[in-house]
């Protein structure tokens, strides 16, 4: 006999993206790309085991954080409305 329990996904969890598998894996949102020409993309995580702990992960080069903290904070309120 095989039970299959329901994977419970908090509401800005995007099921293409997301890796949760009962307490393993991640949630993850979708991506909000800020910046296209320099690549600036943001999303939420958090892991499966607490999805109650949302974290912020950003993906760029060295090079664009260091000199962009305009671009940083747009991404952080584009974050903000999705989380909504």
């Amino acid at each position: 006999m095989v039970t299959v329990i329901a994977q419970r996904h908090p509401h800005w969890c995007d099921r293409e993206r997301c890796t949760a598998r009962g307490s393993r894996g991640a949630h993850r949102s979708a991506v909000v790309t800020v910046d296209p020409a320099v690549r600036i993309d943001a999303n939420l995580y958090s892991v499966a085991s607490a999805p109650e702990t949302v974290l912020v992960e950003f993906r760029c080069g060295e090079r664009v954080l260091s000199g962009n903290a305009y671009g940083l904070g747009r991404i952080l309120v584009s974050l903000g409305k999705a989380a909504r």
